[in-house]
């Protein structure tokens, strides 16, 4: 999406023609979407730290990066509960528990006018430890909640999950928070292709998990609906195994 925000232009032809008035509605529409691509946002490259309780820098936990914004509703200035991914991306801790994510460049505005609720989540995940998770409020009317993180260059410390109810807990949500992420990507679910490493340590974390019941992973919830034709996305090219 980012390589097309400036393939539009605002010009005054937005405006032109016979028969203005039955045109209006769609020319607005037409006119906002080419106004508004002269000012795409831009979440700054950001870099942060995982260690243990004691301080020890944690190799290999999975971090996932979504911006996110909600909007749709009857009323112009929206007021619905659809959600959608402005970014959604993925890294790994390296042996030193640091992990960047670069810059991402965005369209602000998905529901156009009827855009609200902008944020951006940092989700932090390796088998073992509890999920540990981090947001920006919700910023109605601007773009704060996914143009600036007050956290860069900080400190995260997982938790050990020290017993069976913690570690199902744990790859209960990683799989949640997984299934959230790449269907609110595109409407058919291929947006696993951007998190194939956390969705392949959430379904594994699922598979040993041992609690009331057994966990059903999004991998396995993408690979049924498949089954179902309700995705023509090649689930196979996840990593989860």
């Amino acid at each position: 999406m980012a390589q097309n925000l400036h393939s539009f232009r605002v010009t005054p032809t937005c405006f032109r023609g016979r028969n203005m008035l039955y045109r209006l509605p769609g020319m607005l529409v037409a006119c906002v979407i080419a106004a508004g691509s002269a000012f795409g946002a831009t979440f700054p490259a950001i870099a942060m730290r995982v260690s243990d309780e004691a301080g020890n820098p944690i190799e290999g936990a999975v971090v996932l990066l979504r911006g996110e914004a909600a909007g749709g509703g009857f009323y112009l200035h929206g007021n619905g509960s659809q959600t959608t991914n402005l970014f959604l991306v993925e890294t790994q801790t390296g042996s030193d528990g640091k992990f960047h994510f670069d810059k991402q460049m965005f369209w602000p505005h998905p529901f156009l006018l009827k855009t609200h609720d902008r944020r951006t989540h940092i989700t932090v995940f390796k088998e073992g430890f509890q999920i540990y998770s981090i947001s920006t409020g919700f910023d109605v009317q601007g773009l704060d909640g996914v143009t600036s993180w007050r956290w860069n260059d900080g400190l995260i410390k997982l938790l050990r999950a020290t017993s069976d109810t913690e570690r199902y807990d744990a790859a209960d949500r990683a799989n949640d928070i997984a299934w959230l992420s790449i269907t609110n990507a595109e409407s058919k679910g291929c947006g696993f292709v951007r998190i194939r490493n956390f969705m392949g340590a959430a379904h594994m974390a699922a598979r040993r998990a041992q609690g009331a019941r057994r966990l059903q992973s999004a991998y396995e919830r993408l690979l049924q609906r498949s089954a179902e034709g309700v995705t023509s996305c090649d689930i196979r090219q996840t990593e989860a195994r």
